[in-house]
């Protein structure tokens, strides 16, 4: 892009509550030479709450556009997985993105 000479500060939405709270381990990439970051936040999603969310929210894995075309501005990654467990803390997700593609892949587990 432009060599680092045209940066801000992005705000990352998150929830105050807890004992850690703001963006960890975020992961830049791009997909279509557009950039995004994965990381984790503690946040509350309205579509599966947890019986922690009051005190500690768990923490999510949430996409945000550093790019506009790259996506959504953010939005938290949500699975639909048999057995996977949404309350519990979800961190250190990498993303893959084949040279060319427009698709992101999430690598969340080495299990197989």
């Amino acid at each position: 892009r432009s060599g680092g000479t045209n940066m801000s500060q992005m705000v990352v939405p998150h929830s105050d509550k807890g004992l850690t709270t703001g963006p960890e381990d975020p992961r830049l990439d791009s997909v279509q030479g557009e950039r995004f970051i994965l990381t984790s936040v503690n946040t509350v999603n309205p579509e599966q709450s947890c019986p922690s969310d009051a005190e500690s929210p768990s923490r999510k894995q949430v996409f945000v556009a550093v790019d506009a075309a790259a996506g959504p501005e953010q939005c938290v990654i949500q699975v639909d997985e048999p057995g996977f467990d949404h309350c519990a803390d979800q961190k250190n997700w990498a993303p893959l993105v084949p040279m060319g593609s427009e698709n992101i892949f999430l690598v969340y587990s080495l299990k197989p």
